[in-house]
Order: structure tokens, then C-alpha cells, then sequence
């Protein structure tokens, strides 16, 4: 993103084949140069636009519940978190990973 910003602030001043012959002295291949510039030319912006793709499962109000079962919790079963909100086992230790927590195991301890 900040090579094309800079690519962009260069165009306005400067014709293409010079700013390519820059960017190929940084070693910055003429592939990717050009590409910026044809983005440039199209209009788009210098950030990434949205991607397509699978939707998540989970939405955020789901996720919030998960994060609040799970926090701080010891002995909370995946497979009890899953038949309460209703989603697979495989996608709560996903979310779970993806929100940093880890699932922590009961331990029985002697007398």
C-alpha cells in the first residue's frame, strides 16, 4: 500500500515510463509498476478493496456470547458451547483461536 501511494504521488508530475524506470532502479518490478498505474488510471482507490468469499458463521453478537462463555472459564466443553449456540465443535475451537482464548481442562487435584 505505501508503494502504490507513493506510485500515485508520482504520477500526477512525472510521464510513466520515467516513474517505471524509477521504481525498476529500487528494484521494484516493471509488472507491479504498471499495475499500480493501470489502477491509477481506472480511478480506484489506494486502498484494497473488499474481498468476496464465504460469509462467516458466527456474527459479531455470536461471537461476543462465545467470548463471554469461554473467558476466564475452566471446564467449559466445547461440545456444551457448540449445542448452546448451535454452530459446529470445529468452528468454536476456530473462534476460539481466533480470539486468542485456549480452552482450559478441569484438572482433579488430590486431597
Amino acid at each position: 500500500m505505501i508503494l502504490r501511494q507513493r506510485v500515485y504521488e508520482m504520477l500526477g508530475r512525472i510521464p510513466k515510463s520515467e516513474v517505471v524506470k524509477h521504481f525498476e532502479i529500487e528494484n521494484i518490478s516493471r509488472r507491479t509498476t504498471y499495475s499500480i498505474i493501470k489502477r491509477f488510471e481506472k480511478g480506484l482507490p489506494i486502498e484494497d478493496m473488499p474481498r468476496s468469499g464465504r460469509p462467516s458463521k458466527m456474527d459479531k453478537k455470536t461471537l461476543k456470547k462465545l467470548r463471554k462463555c469461554a473467558e476466564n472459564q475452566v471446564g467449559t466443553g466445547q461440545r456444551k458451547l457448540a449445542s448452546k449456540l448451535s454452530v459446529s465443535r470445529a468452528l468454536i475451537r476456530r473462534n476460539l483461536k481466533k480470539l486468542g482464548l485456549t480452552y482450559k481442562k478441569r484438572e482433579r487435584a488430590p486431597k
